[in-house]
């Protein structure tokens, strides 16, 4: 009972997601491979700084109380898709998220008709980086100090993944070195060494 009275306590909750095909049936990689997802969610909790590397969530999973659209707002027509993310950070800077202990809630239905699957990668980059670049302008409202440093650091190292993909050699080099000068710790993340080592060769 004091678990159910907690997560009724909480401004949101999301759920487990199993993943299936356009027929229905279960499509057991996608599933574990999002599973995977929120053990490690879990493990961390469902922080700013946990979703900016990797976010899983399902808008069909996720219930939150009314009153928080007053300050989080709605989701921004700027973005024709992944706008769901760009709204999730934005919560996640005023509210936690918390992974509710349940078996999966919703089925989510993987098909060639998925709106992502309409863009190619290079425009898909674009749009994270528009999300992002959005967020360096957010943090500033809810952080200062060391964590606005260390939000500010996560941010351009995870700018420079998305500036690689689009092959802009030049934004990867400044983003990580401006990354690591706020945050050293990043040097010790081998996913931002690779994104420097693709911005020297």
């Amino acid at each position: 009972e004091d678990a159910v009275r907690h997560e009724v306590a909480m401004r949101a909750v999301h759920g487990e997601v199993e993943a299936i095909n356009f027929h229905g049936e279960a499509i057991n990689e996608e599933t574990n491979r999002i599973r995977k997802y929120y053990q490690k969610e879990r493990e961390k909790g469902s922080s700013y700084f946990f979703l900016l590397d990797e976010c899983a969530f399902f808008s069909s999973t996720i219930l939150f109380r009314r009153e928080c659209l007053n300050e989080v707002g709605r989701y921004d027509p700027a973005f024709p898709i992944y706008e769901d993310y760009e709204w999730y950070l934005r919560f996640a800077l005023c509210y936690p998220i918390h992974l509710l202990g349940s078996p999966p809630i919703v089925q989510y239905r993987v098909h060639a008709g998925n709106v992502s699957s309409h863009y190619d990668p290079k425009a898909i980059a674009k749009i994270y980086v528009a999300i992002l670049e959005k967020q360096l302008l957010l943090i500033g409202e809810k952080y200062s100090g060391p964590a606005y440093r260390r939000a500010k650091g996560r941010i351009l190292a995870k700018l420079a993944e998305f500036y690689s993909r689009t092959e802009d050699k030049d934004r990867v080099k400044a983003s990580l070195c401006e990354a690591l000068q706020l945050d050293p710790a990043l040097a010790l993340d081998w996913r931002s060494l690779k994104r420097l080592l693709f911005a020297l060769l």
